[in-house]
């Protein structure tokens, strides 16, 4: 795998995450409204925890940009740090959501942005990927 098929898997990427983010915004009328009704609203939750997922919250997205830019530049450390930002949406995404509607073409999507997720670290860090992040000896 060269540089710029890299490149192209994570430009497919970012097109399935606005193609998560559209779909969910334009079938929101497919859902009912008894059943929006029904969904949880935000419960009143005292301040130091309301910032404490704030905080928890920039940092998933601070830790999956810059590991995914980083990938685009192939700095080594870019990966892992991706990696612990995939982790994090994973595992912090019960607290935010205890439950959710969604239509068809959002489960869809949010289905293959994760399975690229999957594809993506898969080939970085141990496919074939994995030697554009390692850096040449320049005196060769």
């Amino acid at each position: 795998m060269n540089k710029a098929q890299f490149r192209w898997l994570l430009a497919g990427y970012i097109l399935v995450v606005v193609l998560t983010k559209l779909s969910d915004v334009w079938t929101t009328s497919v859902v009912p409204d008894v059943v929006k009704q029904l969904e949880p609203s935000l419960p009143t939750q005292p301040i130091l925890l309301v910032l404490l997922l704030f905080a928890l919250v920039l940092g998933v997205l601070g830790a999956g940009l810059v590991g995914f830019i980083g990938m685009f530049c192939f700095w080594p450390l870019a990966r892992y740090i991706y990696l612990v930002g995939v982790l994090l949406k994973v595992f912090t995404y019960p607290l935010f959501d205890q439950w959710v509607v969604v239509t068809g073409w959002v489960s869809m999507f949010v289905g293959l942005e994760l399975f690229l997720d999957g594809v993506i670290l898969t080939l970085c860090l141990v496919g074939p990927a994995k030697e554009l992040f390692i850096k040449k000896d320049e005196s060769n």
